[in-house]
């Protein structure tokens, strides 16, 4: 008859309609031992968590009767809607920094990109300035001949020449036969899209020091052109101030009176018949 009593009496530790539910227990204010809770027990519930430092910090809480259960179902249902709002905003913040890392890559690789094109269209330029000073010296050096055309040039020539016939035969389905090889390329293996592409930083940075390599020796040929161009108009003024001199020097009369004699012998009498 005691023990019907003390099954149904709350502040009995055989009390029947008792339980215990692990909770993630951080505050070391909450996690105490409660009341009417035999030792042995109390270690069993402590030995069933990986003891009272376990690394999931669960502790053992007691609830007791229907209503205990309706709290418990409460707070579970509370710490879901609170964990279900975390993971909404995790996923959130993480849309947004893949849709900001997505558009600052785009951005960064297009002007890394425009430099690129910047950076050929005035070497370009300067490989340009290049051939027209040697074509010049060249024909100033040989009477304004051209200068001859090198095998490897009328290779490229006949090269282009091939690939301009090859490309306007097949205009119409160039684009067609493009993505059919590309179709193909992608089955027969996994080869990402261009959008799909990574660029870690390492690469970024050794792109970018390429480029400044290449603006370094752009500059450099284009100071070097600069030399060459003041060179040759000192050299050019040169050549005019001593074709003057000589000029002056041949019309002076000091040469004309040296040279009288000369054309005198052949006015003197002993010439004549």
């Amino acid at each position: 008859m005691q023990e019907i009593i003390n099954a149904y009496n709350p502040n009995h530790p055989d009390y029947k309609f008792r339980t215990y539910f692990y909770n993630v227990v951080k505050d070391p204010r909450m996690r105490v031992k409660p009341q009417n809770v035999s030792e042995r027990k109390w270690r069993e519930l402590l030995d069933a968590v990986g003891g009272e430092n376990n690394p999931d910090c669960l502790w053992p809480v007691q609830y007791d009767g229907f209503e205990g259960l309706m709290r418990r179902k409460t707070e579970a249902s509370t710490e879901i809607k609170a964990q279900e709002e975390f993971v909404q905003a995790v996923e959130t913040a993480t849309r947004q920094i893949m849709q900001w890392a997505n558009t600052e890559m785009t951005r960064r690789m297009q002007n890394i990109k425009n430099k690129a094109m910047e950076h050929q269209h005035r070497l370009i330029k300067v490989f340009r300035a290049i051939n027209q000073q040697q074509m010049k010296s060249y024909a100033d050096a040989n009477g304004g001949a051209t200068p001859p055309v090198s095998a490897e040039e009328i290779e490229l020539l006949n090269r282009f020449k091939d690939l301009s016939k090859r490309v306007n035969r097949s205009a119409a389905s160039l684009p067609r036969r493009a993505e059919a090889l590309a179709a193909a390329a992608r089955l027969r293996q996994d080869i990402a899209p261009a959008d799909e592409i990574q660029i870690s930083d390492e690469e970024k940075n050794r792109i970018m020091d390429v480029i400044e390599k290449q603006r370094a020796q752009i500059d450099d040929i284009e100071r070097q052109i600069e030399e060459r161009f003041a060179k040759r108009e000192e050299l050019r003024a040169r050549r005019d101030a001593e074709r003057n001199d000589a000029a002056q020097r041949h019309s002076s009369p000091l040469s004309s009176y040296a040279l009288a004699p000369a054309s005198s012998l052949f006015s003197q009498p002993s010439l004549r018949r």
